[in-house]
């Protein structure tokens, strides 16, 4: 007999079922499977297909899984798909099918029924040429794959891992950037991603088990990332796009089930959480809540809303620690209310407001709670206030702290949404009712962060100030940068808003210093967006506020005082805004003077750690100096502690300390020399070591450099002037001293700074032409070694352009040090002296320098008129006298002084 017709003969005998037992079982147990497999390598197509159709009805006898049969038919079939798939032939389709038949109906023990490393080969291919087979072959690979994901005897092997993450990653990029997923491709991604979750699962248990097995960890992981990437990029969206349930029902079923599979796999607790949070921000509560009403997916959506709220719960209402009875009492009471929990928007507020299940009524306001905060409809939200507030008015006694904390929320958000909130007439005592339960020990436990929440409270007049303050500490405390933006926004808009912040900025030591400065920034913007309008309410706020903080603070023994990041924040407020601001009296600017001086005079010791309040204290006396001259002097003058602290400040480490008090002297000084009542002079000098310039003149700060020379130039006056000396040095300026200031003049100028060298070149031309190096014996040649000191000769060859003061200093350098004296004699050459050689004719190195100095002034670019006259003041000296310089240059420096 043919095999072909032997095989037919054999199908017809096993379609009668009173004889299937038997007559499967006969052909069994004559080997009748070797019979069969040995065609499937031939390429008779409807021979192998009634050969797939007799090994399938075989198949249904337990038997064909007892023998050796079922891994002798699974091999031959492997054999005969490695030659079939790449061949694209309709065969695989009918192959593959039985094949996936046979290995879910095996069991779990896999290694007995068929040669796992192939099958994973045969998938692979599959799913490789997926473009040319039938849709119904990849389902049925798939299908196998995921059969050996889920079983808890699989073998954890490379072959494994490798197939599943090639096909998993294949789906997930398959999808890439495409706004409608293929209903087909949910269907195998969620098959996929449910299985990798259980996987997950299973190892993490064998892991539990076995610590030879912690190899596999790592590879679980990314089973678990891929999986929750494929349910957040392939099912999740699936959902949300909401088409019609009838017609893609299957599958929506196997999405929803992919999005509940985390929950039914052994996933830590907050990990469940953040896969809720990521539904919930999805708006998948809304979606889930419509879809209870349909028969077909109503439960599943049911199961996965329940979920997604219990551990919301857990996550944000902090249910373990503020639930009666813990946590499992939560869970249970939700599962019985769950029961018969409401259907329609319209059933939960009959619920709420005529209920007397208080545990259905407490998941309620979670559903709503947790629906209001990641939906937004004007409509359903502003429906919920009244039943809200008939659930208030109808509390007896205490409710769990995540309900008041829910439902202070929801009457906010309702609240806001609601057009008429006046026609509320159960509002005013729902809020008295609200305030009731609040514990102000517990406010942090109570505050939702949302925009609706500050509406609220600051709306009724029947909220307490406490809880007002604390809903602004909580909002300083755990804001981003959209939330403050939210707060500036209301701040501007609400006065009592504004004082509450302003409040809690100013009197709150245990608030971290970056959310501190955001929330004084914030401030700071309404003071400047009033500015622009002309307005000062705020800045006055401030200002009436700062004499009272000063004093707090100044008062050592005040343990309620402000603290000194508050107070220096608090400072920072007025700096900018001081000089345009609004006129602030005489009296005020004493007193804050005086108070700020005697905070620098007492807390001088302990502000090693609190740099920034010195800064502000003294940047604010600079500008109060500013603002009132007379005023700040008197007050001032009469501070001789405070003038003794100024004094040691200019010696201190930080650089803006040092530059700010050195600064302040400056400002005392010239201040002074503006008195002409003697009655305004300081009272008390500023006694200095030469020792403080030098650390100034020192240090890497511009600003510390700048001013030591600026007092310098002060101290100099003063001694030749002879005038009131407000600042003085403990000692005469010795001749090391002054030496070593010119040195480090001219090491300050080598550095090629241009504010810095100005100053340097402006003290230069001082100290030359000062008496004071005149009258004092022991410095009467001290500015001919200054002016011939070989530095400044170098310094000057090699400079490739003058500023204006080095011009300055170049003409004053010429006209007493250089040219002869029979040339020019001034009231500072009576020891006559000139820095050229005996011999005109004879070349030296300061004739080069000469040159060189003639060179650059004619062929350097002047930026104005003046420059390009006194440069030709230096010009004219030169060629006045008979320096050795090469005729070329001498016609070019004449050509330079005949330019217009």
């Amino acid at each position: 007999m043919m095999p072909d017709k032997s095989i037919q003969f054999m199908i017809r005998s096993l379609k009668d079922p009173k004889q299937f037992n038997l007559v499967s079982r006969t052909y069994l147990d004559a080997d009748m499977i070797q019979f069969l497999c040995e065609p499937l390598l031939s390429i008779n197509t409807p021979l192998i297909q009634s050969i797939c159709i007799c090994i399938w009805m075989l198949s249904k006898n337990d038997t064909f899984y007892k023998r050796n049969d079922v891994l002798y038919t699974c091999n031959s079939l492997l054999r005969t798909l490695v030659f079939l798939i790449r061949t694209s032939d309709a065969l695989v389709s009918d192959l593959i099918q039985l094949l996936a038949i046979i290995i879910k109906k095996g069991g779990t023990n896999l290694q007995e029924i068929c040669n796992i490393p192939q099958v994973l080969t045969i998938i692979k291919m599959v799913f490789t040429n997926s473009q040319n087979l039938p849709a119904l072959c990849v389902i049925n690979a798939i299908s196998m794959l995921t059969y050996f994901l889920s079983c808890p005897s699989i073998e954890l092997s490379n072959k494994l891992y490798n197939t599943s993450m090639y096909i998993s990653k294949a789906i997930c990029k398959s999808v890439t950037g495409k706004c409608i997923i293929d209903p087909h491709v949910v269907d195998i991604a969620s098959n996929i991603s449910s299985s990798l979750l259980r996987l997950y699962s299973t190892i993490t248990k064998r892991v539990s088990l076995n610590e030879n097995l912690k190899k596999h960890i790592e590879t679980a992981k990314l089973f678990k990332n891929v999986a929750w990437y494929m349910i957040k990029h392939i099912s999740l969206p699936f959902v949300q796009k909401n088409l019609n349930i009838n017609i893609y029902c299957k599958s929506y079923r196997k999405a929803i089930k992919n999005l509940l599979s985390p929950f039914k796999e052994s996933l830590s607790t907050s990990a469940r959480q953040n896969i809720s949070s990521h539904y919930a921000a999805s708006r998948i509560i809304s979606i889930l809540y419509e879809l209870i009403e349909y028969n077909k997916i109503g439960i599943l959506a049911e199961e996965l809303l329940f979920e997604i709220l219990f551990y919301l719960s857990s996550a944000y209402l902090e249910i373990n620690h503020h639930w009666p009875g813990g946590i499992d009492m939560f869970r249970n009471q939700m599962v019985w209310s769950f029961k018969n929990f409401p259907k329609t928007p319209k059933d939960l507020c009959f619920v709420l407001t005529n209920s007397t299940n208080i545990d259905t009524k407490h998941l309620i306001i979670i559903f709503i709670y947790f629906y209001l905060l990641t939906c937004s409809n004007n409509e359903k939200e502003s429906m919920y206030l009244e039943p809200i507030c008939d659930y208030l008015c109808s509390i007896q006694n205490e409710i769990p702290i995540p309900i008041i904390k829910a439902v202070l929320f929801n009457i906010s958000i309702c609240f806001v949404s609601h057009h008429a909130v006046n026609a509320i007439s159960g509002l005013t005592f729902a809020t008295k009712k609200l305030v009731e339960l609040i514990n102000f020990k517990t406010t942090d436990l109570i505050f939702t962060h949302h925009p609706a929440l500050l509406y609220f409270l600051f709306a009724s007049s029947i909220i307490p100030k406490k809880i007002q303050i604390q809903l602004i500490k909580q909002w300083i405390q755990n804001s981003d940068e959209i939330c403050l933006v939210e707060l500036e926004k209301f701040c501007l808009n609400n006065h009592k808003a504004k004082l509450c912040l302003m409040n809690v900025l100013i009197n709150d030591t245990n608030i971290d210093s970056n959310k501190l400065q955001a929330g004084f920034n914030i401030i700071k913007k309404i003071i400047t967006t009033e500015n622009e309008c002309n307005e000062h309410k705020t800045l006055l706020i401030i200002w009436d506020m700062l004499p009272i903080y000063l004093g707090s603070f100044c008062c050592t023994n005040n343990q309620k005082g402000i603290g000194a990041t508050n107070l220096t924040f608090l400072l920072n407020l007025t700096e900018p805004c001081s000089l345009r601001g609004p006129n602030i009296s005489i009296n005020e600017h004493r007193s804050i003077v005086y108070t700020m001086s005697s905070i620098i005079k007492i807390h001088q010791s302990t502000f090693t750690e609190q740099y920034s309040l010195l800064s502000s204290l003294l940047q604010h006396l600079l500008t109060l100096i500013q603002l009132s001259n007379s005023d700040v002097l008197n007050t001032v003058k009469k501070n001789k502690d405070f003038l003794y602290a100024l004094e040691k400040l200019c010696l201190s480490k930080n650089d803006n300390i040092c530059f700010l008090a050195i600064n302040t002297v400056i400002q005392l000084c010239q201040l002074e020399q503006e008195e002409t009542v003697i009655e305004h002079k300081l009272l008390y000098s500023i006694t200095l070591k030469c020792e403080y310039i030098l650390n100034a003149m020192s240090r890497l700060s511009e600003n510390c450099i700048i001013s030591s020379i600026i007092l310098f130039k002060i101290i100099l006056q003063y001694y030749e002037e002879g005038i009131c000396k407000s600042v003085e040095f403990t000692e005469t300026p010795s001749v090391d001293f002054l030496k070593t200031i010119f040195l480090q003049l001219e090491t300050i100028i080598s550095q090629g700074l241009d504010r810095m060298s100005d100053h340097a070149w402006e003290c230069m031309t001082t100290i030359l032409s000062t008496k004071l190096l005149k009258h004092l014996q022991k410095l009467t040649y001290l500015k001919i070694e200054f002016a011939t000191d070989p530095w400044l000769n170098f310094i000057l060859v090699n400079s490739k352009s003058f500023s204006e003061r080095c011009l300055e200093f170049l003409y004053f350098w010429f006209r007493h040090f250089v040219i002869r004296e029979t040339v020019i004699k001034t009231e500072y050459d009576e020891d006559s002296f000139t820095i050229r050689g005996l011999k005109v004719l004879c070349p030296s190195l300061f004739d080069n320098t000469i040159v060189h100095i003639s060179v650059t002034l004619i062929n350097q670019v002047y930026e104005k008129n003046e420059l390009v006259s006194k440069a030709k003041s230096i010009i004219q000296l030169i060629l006045e006298n008979k320096f050795l310089l090469p005729d070329e240059l001498k016609g070019k420096m004449n050509i330079f002084l005949n330019q217009n």
